[in-house]
């Protein structure tokens, strides 16, 4: 029997991390853009158990920093940020050096009884220096590393499975790396989650299908359509002009409608 309970709406803020290509770049990308993304671990230690597995969802994907609303979250961009520090560990971000504009509203599929509203926002690296240049985002690689291998020792030795769920929440890794990509690299690589047989974005994403017996990527459809919404813009005026003309929505009116 289908389920009849109503949908519900999960707030939700993302962050699309962006920078203009330099003159000298010498890849074959025609996109004007390139995306800091981080690649989701595959399995969700946090769900597991030493007997079962969970797998996370758009396990071993590339995709923006994002994630639901907090209750300790003021605003949206509030939940953007932190969700950003939570998940590119070490990244030197605070909400005074933070540069952030409001892009637009996407609602996801729903799954479960459950829809996504993903209120998304753009930075630039142009007048994020401090916390979007390379050497910040080899910290985030290096931090991410030195948690995994803590993460490691914990397992192997047994502790990781007697430790509370607070304890869990603050040693398991959920992104494996990030880095950068052009855009039209990263539109395909979700692009090629819609079809029936995708490919891997790499070679550790198939190890882990592989281990874990999953059969297929799941759809990146909604990140997608942000990146091709985001490539519609050729400079950073062009794209700088259209955000001016935009308000983020409040918590409090969106927080007023919980079901579709």
């Amino acid at each position: 029997m289908a389920d009849t309970s109503p949908v519900r709406l999960v707030n939700a803020a993302t962050l699309i991390c962006l920078r203009c290509k330099t003159r000298t770049d010498s890849s074959s990308s025609s996109s004007p853009w390139e995306v800091l993304l981080g690649q989701s671990e595959v399995k969700n230690w946090l769900s597991s158990t030493a007997t079962s597995t969970r797998i996370m969802r758009y396990p071993g994907e590339w995709k923006f920093p994002g994630g639901a609303v907090d209750a300790n979250d003021g605003s949206f961009r509030d939940a953007a940020l932190r969700e950003l520090q939570e998940e590119f560990l070490g990244i030197p971000v605070t909400a005074s050096n933070a540069q952030l504009y409001y892009f637009n509203t996407k609602v996801t599929r729903p799954v479960q009884q459950r829809r996504h509203r993903m209120v998304n926002f753009v930075a630039f690296a142009e007048e994020n220096a401090a916390w979007m240049n390379d050497t910040a985002v080899e910290a985030v690689n290096e931090t991410l590393a030195s948690k995994r291998a803590k993460f490691q020792t914990l397992l192997s030795d047994g502790t990781y499975w007697a430790m509370s769920t607070a304890e869990k929440e603050s040693v398991s890794p959920e992104i494996h790396r990030v880095r950068w990509f052009p855009l039209d690299q990263a539109f395909n690589m979700m692009a090629e989650t819609m079809i029936d047989k995708p490919s891997y974005v790499d070679e550790w994403q198939r190890g882990e299908f592989t281990k874990y017996g999953i059969a297929r990527r799941d759809p990146m459809y909604i990140s997608m359509l942000i990146l091709r919404d985001i490539g519609e813009f050729e400079t950073l005026d062009d794209i700088k002009a259209f955000l001016a003309t935009r308000t983020p929505p409040t918590l409090q009116e969106f927080q007023a409608q919980s079901h579709l």
